[in-house]
Formats: C-alpha cells, sequence, structure tokens
C-alpha cells in the first residue's frame, strides 16, 4: 500500500492508539528471569518515543503497563492502521508506518486504545465508557453485588428519591454505623469515602460527613437523583479484575498494585493476595482464581442480556466473607489498570469483532 493511500485508509479505518511517554525504571531492579522481556519492552518503547529525560527513574508499574500497551496495540491492530498520540502532551497523532503527523482532531473519530485523559472519556463520545460507568442501573450488578445498595441524590421533593442525607444516615445505622459512598456520574471524581459514624447516626451527623467527604459534588451534582452509590461495607478478599470484550471474558489478573502484564503466567493469571489494602502475600490459588473468572463470565452474560450495547469493559470481582463471589464494580477497559493481564488478548479481540461488524 502507497504511504497516501495507507494514510486515507487509516484516516478512516484506522485506530487512536494513546500511549504516555514514560521514563524508563532502573532495569536492575527487575528480577533475572524478567529482565529479557523487560529489555524487549524498553527496546519496543524507544523505537517510537525518544529517550526520556529521567530514564533510569521511572515507575516500574507506569512504564510496564504504558509499554503493554503499545506492545498489544501493534501486535494486533494493522500497522498502517494505527496512530500513536503521546498521551503526556496530546498535541500531535503520528501514523505508524509511514512517520506523517497530524493534529489529534484529525483522528478523534477513531475508536481508541490506550489511557484516555481523564476529562476526555467523559468529553469525548465514548458511550461505552459511560455506560460501563453507570454500572449502578443495571440489575446484573445489582443482583450480584453481594451486599446492600442504594441510590441518592441531593433535590428538593422527596417523592423523586432518596436524599443523600438521610441515606446515608439510614444505611449506617442499619450496618454499624459505616457506609461507602461512590459519586457515579464522573469516573475518579472523588475517590470512594468510607464514612464511620457513632451509633446512633443523626442526619447531622450525616450532613457534616457529606460536607468532609464529598467537598462539592453534592452541589456539583445537585438535581440528579442517582448521582450517589451508597454502599454497605463488606469482607472483600482475593480481588480480581477481568477485561470484557464483546460480552466475553479475555484475560484477567489479580488486583495486586504491584503486578504488571510483565508478571503475567496465564491468560487469566492465579496470582492472589486475600486482602489488597493491607498487602497480604502474593499466593497462587487456580481454584479461587476459576471461581471468580466463572463468576465474571455469568455476570457479563447477564448485563450482555440486559444491556446488549455494554459490550467492553473491566468488571473487579472478589470473594465475600460467606466465601462466595460478589461484584466490587464496572469501569471502562480504556483507563483500567491492567495488572498482570495478557493485553494482546483485549487488543485481539476488539481488533477482530471490529473486522467482523465491518463485513
Amino acid at each position: 500500500m502507497d504511504s497516501s493511500r495507507a494514510l486515507g485508509t487509516a484516516l478512516h479505518d484506522g485506530w487512536f492508539v494513546v500511549i504516555r511517554h514514560m521514563p524508563a525504571p532502573d532495569l536492575e531492579q527487575i528480577p533475572t528471569e524478567l529482565r529479557s522481556e523487560a529489555d524487549r519492552l524498553l527496546a519496543l518503547t524507544r523505537a517510537h518515543f525518544p529517550a526520556h529525560d529521567l530514564d533510569g527513574y521511572g515507575d516500574v508499574e507506569d512504564f510496564f503497563e504504558e509499554a503493554y500497551r503499545l506492545d498489544a496495540a501493534l501486535a494486533s491492530f494493522t500497522p498502517e492502521l494505527v496512530w500513536i498520540v503521546n498521551g503526556s502532551t496530546f498535541k500531535t497523532a503520528r501514523h505508524v508506518t509511514t512517520g506523517e503527523q497530524v493534529p489529534p482532531t484529525a483522528v478523534d473519530h477513531l475508536p481508541r486504545y490506550g489511557m484516555q485523559h481523564s476529562r476526555d472519556v467523559w468529553f469525548i463520545t465514548h458511550l461505552l465508557e459511560r455506560m460501563a460507568g453507570r454500572y449502578d442501573r443495571l440489575s446484573a450488578f445489582v443482583a450480584n453485588a453481594g451486599r446492600e445498595l442504594l441510590s441518592a441524590g441531593v433535590f428538593d421533593d422527596p417523592s423523586v428519591g432518596t436524599h443523600l442525607n438521610q441515606g446515608i444516615a439510614d444505611m449506617a445505622n442499619r450496618h454499624g454505623g459505616e457506609v461507602m459512598v461512590k459519586v457515579m456520574p464522573r469516573a475518579k471524581f472523588l475517590p470512594l469515602a468510607h464514612m464511620r459514624f457513632d451509633l446512633p447516626v443523626t442526619d447531622r451527623a450525616a450532613r457534616d460527613a457529606v460536607t468532609e467527604h464529598l467537598e462539592w459534588a453534592p452541589v456539583h451534582f445537585d438535581g440528579d437523583v442517582d448521582a450517589f452509590l451508597l454502599q454497605q461495607v463488606v469482607t472483600m478478599r482475593y480481588e480480581y479484575r477481568i477485561f470484557v470484550v464483546d460480552h466475553q471474558v479475555v484475560t484477567g489478573a489479580g488486583s495486586i498494585e504491584e503486578h504488571t502484564p510483565l508478571n503475567n503466567t496465564a491468560p487469566f493469571d492465579p496470582q492472589l493476595r486475600e486482602h489488597r489494602d493491607a498487602r497480604s502475600p502474593v499466593i497462587v490459588d487456580e481454584a479461587i482464581r476459576n471461581t471468580l473468572v466463572a463468576f465474571a463470565a455469568g455476570v457479563a452474560a447477564d448485563i450482555a442480556a440486559e444491556q446488549p450495547d455494554l459490550c467492553d469493559y473491566v468488571i473487579d470481582v472478589a470473594l465475600g466473607a460467606d466465601d462466595r463471589p460478589l461484584v466490587i464494580e464496572l469501569n471502562g477497559y480504556l483507563n483500567a489498570g491492567l495488572f498482570a493481564s495478557q493485553p494482546r488478548l483485549v487488543t485481539k479481540a476488539l481488533e477482530a469483532t471490529r473486522a467482523r461488524d465491518s463485513r
């Protein structure tokens, strides 16, 4: 394919791949058995991005997650159809095979892969990211959450729903003075708020907690009757992230903060950590892995039946206190952390779906 034809085809049928230009870490800190793969990824990254001023001082997880996103895109998408955008600057989109550069706005209509600016995920036309972010509206989530849930908002008319302050007080009183609150309309607007109270919880105490933990969110989402998801605090063990493409589970890994695809051992990696926040020891348990993957596949099937348009996302699952699996949350796949998954399986499935739908 000549260069002009390649550019024309890529502008029409290409991929908008966002890769952040990250400094490489000190590879001496990489375990010996992983060094050859780490060297390969460094060479691949530097073939598309210049050396970074802070090379040798970069974060291991940040660098290798971006390197694996680049690797997955180039391995699965036709190179002549790939535009790479430096996610650290967002100044230009570069065609992989010709080197031609255009403004990112020239390829903004193309399907995206790779991490997006937090605002872009909400202001670009990306229906799947928005749909996944409102998982609280899915019956398939509610039925499999393994905990009490309550949607609430801030409004004047008490007939339209549950008011935030009252909902917090009521749920905390039912569950030992604790409640988790998540802002739903916009991903990462605020961290998940864990509110703790002395019993009984009064409306005044709930109002003070809203001011402390949710800042301006109640004002920002005033009038939105389900802007906040209130959740019973429950035990969650062996948290696991699974990538779903075209309604099918394709790869996954334990939610182990220091792991990247460099640590991967299987399409559904069996390395697990019982208590994510407590940084408990990493173990290998295929039985628990299999339970979580099978559960996630069932939930994905339920979501497909309920909301067929929501086809690509990540689903985080875990075991509850009774060892029964539950859904933690759903998120869009673009900005989801990779942990020790296999990103090539995601891009391979994305490309296969796109090829099928274009026929």
